[in-house]
């Protein structure tokens, strides 16, 4: 963990200590992030953590395997930079909200769910698009967010500052906006 982290993001990780798993990782004490091979390899895992919710970010339909009982919400985006994120961020941060612990995925754990996280955490702790990144990927190295994402991340910071971190415009923004949002 970087020596100079922000108080805010520092706080959210109370335990240090984890179980391991080669598909998952701890963000938060509330945000489990990984890919989805985790929901079919590591289903002990769930358990064990007291994972109570799972946000898959996939564009294809697919179901929980039977002996994972959990709450389920699918969300269909493509890992492509021309992808809106500002058409789930709302979505997305609403259903974070009201999970007690939640495994957040996509395909590979890399571009998709780790954005996010990212728009999450940046929302809750008010902290920047840079700092927010860096906490993630201290705690999962290999996040690698799409340019296309990594615009619409620095453009959500300017937007959530604006509007006092509020969420219900949010949706009507899109990668174009960068030019003529009045920012």
């Amino acid at each position: 963990m970087k020596k100079n982290m922000n108080p805010e993001l520092e706080k959210l990780l109370s335990d240090k200590n984890q179980l391991q798993s080669n598909y998952i990782d701890k963000i938060t004490d509330k945000i489990y992030l990984g890919e989805k091979i985790a929901l079919f390899k590591d289903i002990e895992y769930f358990s064990k953590e007291k994972i109570t919710h799972v946000l898959s970010l996939i564009d294809f339909d697919f179901s929980l395997p039977e002996a994972l009982k959990l709450n389920h919400k699918l969300i269909s985006i493509e890992d492509d930079a021309k992808s809106n994120l500002f058409k789930i961020i709302k979505e997305c941060i609403e259903y974070i909200e009201k999970s007690d612990k939640i495994f957040i995925h996509c395909m590979y754990g890399i571009s998709r769910s780790p954005s996010i996280v990212i728009a999450y955490l940046m929302w809750k702790t008010h902290c920047s698009y840079y700092d927010t990144y860096f906490y993630v990927k201290s705690r999962r190295q290999f996040i690698d967010p799409n340019d296309g994402f990594v615009e619409q991340l620095k453009l959500f910071e300017t937007l959530i500052k604006k509007d006092n971190y509020n969420l219900n415009k949010i949706e009507q923004y899109s990668l174009n906006d960068k030019n003529n949002a009045n920012i």
